[in-house]
């Protein structure tokens, strides 16, 4: 099945509403979930800003003010009505702007403070139904030093929306310090109504379509099982934490120079790459990765805050002993299939799949690769200069997530990983391995994947002074019973 064959999808337009509005099949999946577990902050997209200059705190929070109104999802609650949950679309959603005035306190403190506090936020969870989904909250570290503190759910929200919050906020905070109208211009269309345009297009011969690329591309497919450090437990919670780490910009450019050789994008060969490693890892041959793909596929979508992204289940075949070359063709092909049909939510793969549903994560996926290609925001409001700052990783969704981002300084990489499975040092050695089999795959790509390398020499060494305190303990033992009658029980 070729991915031309994937059905054309009509143009996004506004839609009749005509009584309640349904939920996208992406937050209907989100709100079930939250239902059963409403305390969950796993959902939650939590974004800490650095302000540094003279910031206009009355214009900031007008900014925001007007932002809420041009995005209807922004007062956006979700209701259960005649048995279904709806979303309910406020006419008006007031918003006051909270100002913790940390400046009273040493340097030191504020930093602690402010990071304290950008902590306590990702873990407060929300109110699908009371709202507000949108939460902000400014840190004054100085008269000209502030820390935003910027949380929306995931139901209404994903990672491109919160790049589209924060270029029309500095637009429209711009605007007002010049005493001009906002340039902004009236979205054709809202979240809504993608909505409904999608559960009228995604149904009958058209869903069947992509029902049977999946179905047959999946079957006899199953989550990958890594070793872990400590057994699964029959209900794995959402605790989690992360390794980060940048690969040099040399290698960096290596890769980006391999990918243009072999015809394939970025993506593709570090997706290549991290199933070579899961391989390695797991022993397993059939790897399953999950992505999460924008699902932006028409100009309409683009401007709009909402949550559109999807979960695609790409499954890597590495068996037969193939170079690595081999492997990239392989994704290079299964890639590009899933993106002919990856309007097909994932949810509803599952339901139509009837894969079974446990406590232990999500049905199919148990990993996770996505490469960031959203440019990280280093922007200007006016004089202020603008810089997104790392938040702490409190939960994972996955056993394990590697999110990467694609800069000048070189690749970004996040592992993402539940503490109830794995130990910080198993992260991180797997992590460093990964590097190295980076290395040896743009010195030589066409070597067969069980030569390749993912040992650094310390590591190496490390294994090789461990191999030699073993065999000394064995040989002194044997000297230990030399010329004595062993009896054994």
């Amino acid at each position: 099945m070729r991915g031309s064959d994937a059905p054309p999808m009509p143009a996004l337009t506004a839609q009749a509403r005509e009584g309640d509005i349904p939920l996208s099949f992406a937050q209907q999946r989100l709100w079930f979930l939250e239902q059963l577990d409403p305390e969950n902050t796993a959902y939650l997209i939590p974004g800490v800003y650095q302000f540094k200059g003279m910031l206009n705190c009355a214009a900031f929070e007008y900014s925001l003010r007007e932002l809420i109104w041009r995005h209807e999802i922004l007062r956006t609650t979700f209701h259960v009505q005649s048995g279904q949950p709806q979303q309910v679309i406020h006419q008006t959603r007031s918003f006051c702007l909270p100002v913790i005035d940390l400046s009273g306190l040493s340097e030191q403190k504020r930093e602690r403070e402010a990071r304290s506090l950008a902590v306590q936020e990702a873990r407060q969870p929300c109110s699908l139904e009371q709202g507000p989904l949108l939460r902000v909250a400014l840190a004054r570290l100085d008269t000209r030093w502030h820390i935003v503190l910027l949380t929306m759910h995931h139901i209404i929200s994903d990672a491109w929306s919160m790049q589209v919050l924060v270029r029309e906020l500095n637009i429209v905070y711009q605007s007002l310090i010049r005493g001009a109208a906002s340039p902004l211009e009236t979205l054709p269309v809202q979240y809504a109504d993608y909505a409904l345009w999608q559960r009228r297009w995604l149904s009958g011969p058209v869903l069947q379509q992509h029902l049977d690329y999946w179905r047959e591309q999946l079957r006899g497919a199953r989550a990958l099982a890594l070793p872990t450090d400590h057994a699964r437990p029959a209900t794995r919670s959402t605790q989690g934490a992360s390794v980060h780490f940048v690969l040099p910009a040399d290698l960096s450019q290596q890769i980006r120079q391999l990918s243009q050789q072999e015809g394939v994008t970025l993506f593709m060969t570090l997706l290549a790459a991290f199933q070579t490693l899961l391989y390695r890892w797991s022993g397993e041959e059939d790897v399953v990765v999950g992505t999460d793909i924008a699902n932006r596929t028409q100009v309409e979508s683009e401007k709009l805050i909402g949550f559109f992204v999807n979960l695609l289940a790409l499954r890597g075949n590495l068996g037969g002993a193939p170079q690595f070359r081999n492997v990239l063709r392989r994704v290079r092909e299964s890639v590009l299939k899933a993106y002919a049909y990856q309007a097909l939510p994932f949810e509803m793969l599952v339901e139509h799949l009837r894969l079974e549903r446990t406590g232990q994560g999500t049905p199919l996926v148990n990993v996770l690769f996505v490469l960031q290609n959203i440019a990280v925001a280093r922007e200007k409001l006016e004089d202020i200069q603008v810089e997104p700052l790392r938040n702490e990783v409190t939960s994972s969704k996955f056993d394990l997530a590697l999110f990467l981002t694609n800069s000048t300084e070189g690749i970004g990489c996040t592992a993402v990983y539940s503490a109830d499975l794995f130990e910080v040092h198993t992260i991180q050695t797997w992590m460093s391995r990964f590097e190295v089999l980076l290395h040896h795959i743009v010195a030589r790509p066409d070597i067969v994947i069980d030569a390749l390398e993912i040992h650094s020499e310390a590591e190496k060494e490390a294994m090789a002074q461990k191999k030699q305190r073993n065999r000394s303990s064995v040989m002194s033992g044997l000297r230990s019973v030399k010329g004595k009658e062993i009896r054994i029980p």
